[in-house]
């Protein structure tokens, strides 16, 4: 009925007249009623009428700025296209500005087309408002725009070719999107632009080198986006740009001299491409530069070697030296820090090693044990490497087996190795360092294998050694240690080995060696040890070879020394030895190598040397030993090696008291030969 009575009984004009007076908000509901209603309602004279009831009059020519939406600037995203033209039209076609984007304000709708009727608009600020859809053509033609800001929002789709008709923009922000396809080329005539963001976003494709003709411009954001190809020169040669974002994106090549010309630049950002070749020197004339970011480019290089690569950079701070040093190699790294004061400030800080060596080591020690160190300049770092490096590269480590080239620079043994406290094995060989053992090794209280080689180690053996109570091997030889053995070894209950040999050690073996009762293999030959052959030796009923050759050894060799059941090799060469070959000495039947050559032995060779059964290599040479060779000597089958030259002995021609079935070396020279 009351669709019937509106249409036959009101007059139209009545009707529009009536139906003006209801908010916009709610009039729509009207449209429902009957055909007449809805056209009635969806003319863009209603809509003009409809509006201005609630806002009578359009702005005043001073109200030129809209900071916050009003509740139909809220419906001029909702309502249709006839009140989106008129509100336009009436409330909003006065205004120079809008900025909305920083009222809180949340759309969720696309962009009306009908913003362009805001053809005096300068400013357009629409951050964060829940915008959807894609960027609206009609936007393009609003060419007083100065500022356009559709930041942080939902849009989709491509950036507008006819982006490029608005000559007097000065600002474009389109950042935080979801856009997608190339950045046209046609925004490089945009001569007037200063800011450029256009990041994050799934923009791909090639930087257009068009950008090159903004030089106006003074940042330029293309970071966080899908980009491709190489970085053109033409973008590096901007004269007033001052923060260059290209991060994380998918380029490729170099790094352009260019870069050189970006007089004003202070933040450079070129991580997360896949940059590579050499980073250009240029990079150090940018006086302004206070931030370089170059990360995660595995291809970039940087073997500055001239000290002339230096004399622009003493304005440079030190974070961006170092984002340009630490892709040299360590020890070239290490080399230029004798350029200059500064350099040498910056290479020797921690925070340059680690910069460094991330880039230059593995990443990470994924096993649990390193042969071979991947740089065998460890040992020429300073300490600020050698700490970053044992830190973060070789903490929890249980092995390391290293072994050097004897080059001729002195090197040290570094203190942070002590902080390796998972470390089970310690070898490092064949090095040329000239230090002592460093005290803080000491602390590797579960270290088990300490070897320390061939290293031209000097100094004493720690005191402190008994600190390393789970120790199996001791290997200290092939050094110039000096001093004491200290008491303390005897302290080491588990060491089966213990190998002091060629160093210069002096003094008496302490008795405390005799504790070792796991102990199979004992060499301090090559030394400067004196006194007797200690009875505390005797102890070792473990032991399986004893070498204490080649130092100062007197006294008698003792009959207790029989009571080592488990000896294969013995050597007592080289001493001051004298007295007779004790006849216990051929009780240690698993005897293989006897030498006791190069002393001042007199008497008999014992009869029952036949006894060593297993006895390979016989040197006796070199003594004041007398007397006819004994027969049994023809008894060891496996004799290799016998030689008795250089003695007293009293020798029958022709010899026949030796098997020659294994004889591979046989000397009785310069000894009594009796004609038969």
């Amino acid at each position: 009925m009351i669709r019937v009575a509106f249409q036959e009984r009101i007059p139209t004009e009545i009707t529009r007249q009536i139906m003006s007076w209801i908010h916009p908000s709610e009039v729509f509901a009207f449209r429902l009623i009957c055909k007449a209603f809805n056209a009635l309602i969806m003319s863009k004279s209603f809509a003009s009428m409809n509006l201005r009831r609630f806002r009578p009059a359009p702005l005043q020519p001073s109200s030129t700025i809209s900071k916050s939406p009003t509740e139909f600037d809220v419906l001029f995203f909702r309502l249709p296209e006839q009140y989106r033209f008129a509100h336009a039209e009436v409330s909003l076609k006065p205004l120079l500005e809008i900025d909305w984007g920083e009222d809180d304000c949340y759309f969720g709708r696309p962009i009306p087309s009908e913003f362009s009727r805001l053809t005096n608009l300068v400013r357009l600020n629409l951050n964060d408002c829940g915008l959807t859809g894609e960027i609206p053509i009609e936007l393009c033609f609003l060419v007083k725009l100065q500022l356009l800001s559709l930041y942080e929002n939902e849009l989709e789709g491509e950036i507008p070719v006819q982006i490029e008709h608005l000559v007097n923009l000065q600002e474009l922000y389109l950042g935080r999107n979801r856009l997608s396809g190339p950045i046209p080329s046609g925004i490089g005539k945009l001569l007037s632009l200063n800011t450029l963001n256009l990041g994050p976003n799934l923009l791909n494709g090639r930087i257009p080198p068009e950008l090159g003709n903004l030089r106006e411009l003074t940042e330029l954001y293309l970071a966080n986006n899908e980009l491709t190809g190489t970085i053109p020169p033409e973008v590096l040669s901007l004269p007033n740009v001052k923060d260059l974002f290209l991060h994380n994106n998918r380029l490729i090549g170099g790094i352009p001299r260019e870069i050189g010309k970006l007089e004003s630049a202070r933040c450079l950002y070129f991580e997360d491409n896949q940059l590579s070749g050499e980073i250009p020197l240029e990079i150090l004339s940018l006086r302004r530069l206070e931030d370089l970011d170059l990360r995660n480019n595995a291809g970039l290089t940087c073997s500055f070697t001239s000290p002339d690569c230096f004399v622009e950079m003493k304005s440079l701070p030190f974070d961006v030296l170092i984002e340009v040093f630490k892709w040299i190699e360590p020890t070239n790294a290490i080399y230029l820090s004798r350029v200059s004061q500064r350099i040498y400030d910056c290479i020797m800080s921690t925070h340059f090693a680690a910069a460094n060596l991330r880039l230059q080591s593995p990443r990470s020690v994924k096993r649990r044990s390193v042969k071979q160190s991947y740089n065998s300049d460890f040992f020429l770092w300073p300490d600020n490497y050698t700490k970053v490096y044992v830190e973060h590269y070789l903490a929890g480590l249980t092995k390391i087996d290293w072994w050097g080239t004897n080059l001729p620079t002195k090197q040290v043994i570094p203190t942070e190795l002590g902080l390796l406290h998972n470390l089970k094995t310690l070898k490092l060989i064949n090095w040329s360092f000239d230090c002592q053992i460093p005290l803080e090794l000491m602390a590797l209280n579960n270290l088990e294998v300490l070897t320390l080689k061939s290293c031209g180690l000097k100094g004493t053996i720690p005191n402190e050694i008994s600190n390393l109570k789970n120790l199996v091997e001791l290997n200290l030889c092939d050094n110039r240690m000096h001093g004491h053995i200290p008491k303390s070894i005897g302290d080491l209950a588990f060491l089966k080995l213990l190998d002091l040999s060629n160093n210069k050690l002096e003094g008496i073996i302490p008795n405390e060696i005799g504790n070792l009762e796991h102990l199979a293999n004992l060499d301090l030959g090559t030394n400067s040890l004196i006194g007797c052959i200690p009875s505390a030796l005797f102890r070792l009923k473990s032991l399986k070879a004893l070498d204490l050759s080649s130092n100062e050894f007197s006294g008698d060799i003792p009959g207790d020394i029989s009571r080592l059941t488990q000896l294969m090799i013995l050597d007592l060469s080289k001493n001051q030895l004298t007295g007779s070959i004790p006849a216990e000495i051929t009780r240690l039947d698993r005897l293989m190598d006897l030498f006791i050559s190069h002393n001042q032995l007199s008497g008999c060779i014992p009869e029952s040397i036949e006894d060593l059964g297993n006895l390979k290599c016989l040197q006796l040479n070199d003594n004041n030993l007398s007397g006819s060779i004994p027969p049994s000597l023809r008894n060891l089958d496996d004799l290799q090696v016998l030689n008795l030259s250089r003695n007293k002995l009293q020798i029958r021609a022709p010899f026949t008291d030796v098997n020659f079935n294994q004889i591979i070396m046989f000397d009785i020279s310069e000894n009594d030969l009796l004609e038969e």
